[in-house]
């Protein structure tokens, strides 16, 4: 099949969570379709790849992922998944490394020591579950540092992650957790599993944050009544230990 006369032939690959529009000349080609430059070859049976655009944009936007996101991103865009605990596989990602290292700070209980935008982008949005909204990093450090002021211990074991790359060079983590929290002068965890969409990308303006990378969005569902639950029935069994 030839290519137009003037027109650019070069096809782009997009994300599988995002949509891209149709290219404004032709429906896409069926069947095997090329990507080239002077540094790479990738051919793809997939139909993900529509539209034109030039070759330089095309290779800026896949080397800039690349960077981002180190082994999470290949050729195909594929997404990194990770089962278990961290561990070495699971820090071959860079940003599931730098999700270890944010975890592991919220675990030490120690946020005050730390400046926000050592993990949080000046203009980062929270979700909670209630539905309520938190603007900019420090707003939600400090909204984390009144959340788990009551527990004396916490710590999140990861279950399952998932890093998808988005087009704009950051990357999506939907991770899957449980997290343990004891009351202070409680010796009884108490465990809740939580679900994190965390958008992940370079440090903002003359921030550095952790490794170069900074949250700009977080999403996190999970049922508070646990945590309700288990005090209304200590407060139970403090008033029948009394009453005996």
């Amino acid at each position: 099949m030839r290519a137009i006369e003037g027109e650019s032939n070069v096809r782009i690959l997009r994300p599988l969570h995002t949509s891209v529009a149709k290219s404004r000349n032709t429906e896409p080609i069926p069947g095997k379709q090329t990507f080239q430059s002077n540094k790479e070859h990738i051919t793809s049976q997939d139909p993900l790849w529509h539209g034109k655009a030039s070759s330089k944009s095309n290779l800026k936007t896949l080397h800039r992922l690349r960077k981002l996101a180190g082994p999470c991103v290949t050729h195909a865009m594929s997404i990194f998944t990770h089962h278990g605990a961290c561990n070495e596989h699971s820090r071959q990602s860079p940003i599931l490394k730098f999700i270890e290292k944010y975890f592991s700070k919220v675990d030490s209980l120690d946020l005050i020591s730390s400046p926000s935008s050592d993990f949080y982008a000046p203009s980062a949005v929270l979700h909670d579950t209630k539905g309520n909204i938190h603007v900019s990093g420090p707003r939600i450090w400090l909204c984390m540092q009144r959340m788990f002021s009551p527990f004396d211990g916490v710590h999140h074991e990861m279950i399952e992650a998932r890093v998808v790359p988005d087009e704009n060079g950051q990357a999506v983590v939907y991770a899957q957790l449980l997290t343990r929290f004891r009351l202070k002068g409680d010796q009884e965890e108490i465990v809740a599993p939580r679900f994190f969409v965390l958008t992940v990308g370079k440090a903002a303006g003359m921030y550095e944050g952790t490794d170069g990378m900074q949250i700009y969005d977080v999403r996190l569902f999970w049922d508070t009544g646990i945590l309700g639950r288990y005090v209304t029935e200590m407060k139970k069994k403090e008033k029948l230990s009394m009453q005996e």
